[in-house]
């Protein structure tokens, strides 16, 4: 019951992230690796915790939008992944910053290019992903972000020591504009 369960909740979350056709191996293969990865967030952001809560909601959210029983629940159990972040925050960003009915949902184009702006790829290898993660993670990238989910051209102020969610707002903003 367990792995079919995992595998229907992987394929929702797939769905938020997937292009119009369907994803690659390598695609497939890093979606994998980004869930296997518990998603840490640094004691400089306390804040950041509010990100693992977003992952943690989807879990809910699939249980409702599934139909499936409030005890199956426990069967998605563990800490928060990568990969549930991820999906969560580019939920967030088209919904509560970036929605516009003329673009359609661009979920899955927040979250790719959060991983591009990670420098991850679907070609990269499981060691350079777990390295870009930790430091991710770690918050070891620049004073401008670069390194990080959303770099800036113009930075005000050291991305490494702001909240993901004001990173986010901040950069949509340059990159977006208005």
């Amino acid at each position: 019951m367990f792995n079919e369960l995992r595998n229907r909740y992987f394929k929702w979350l797939e769905s938020f992230v997937a292009h119009i056709d369907d994803l690659s191996p390598n695609e497939e293969d890093l979606l994998e690796e980004l869930y296997a990865t518990p998603y840490e967030y640094s004691s400089i952001c306390p804040n950041d915790s509010n990100r693992k809560i977003d992952g943690y909601e989807l879990r809910q959210r699939f249980i409702d939008e599934c139909h499936e029983t409030q005890e199956k629940l426990k069967w998605i159990s563990g800490p928060c992944s990568v990969l549930e972040m991820l999906v969560a925050l580019a939920d967030r960003c088209e919904k509560d910053i970036m929605y516009d009915p003329n673009y359609g949902d661009r979920t899955s184009e927040w979250f790719w290019t959060m991983l591009h702006n990670l420098g991850i790829q679907s070609n990269s290898s499981e060691k350079d992903v777990a390295e870009r993660l930790q430091r991710w993670m770690n918050r070891e990238y620049g004073f401008n972000g670069y390194g990080g989910l959303f770099p800036l051209e113009d930075a005000g102020e050291d991305q490494s020591k702001v909240e993901i969610w004001y990173q986010m707002n901040t950069y949509m903003l340059e990159k977006y504009g208005s």
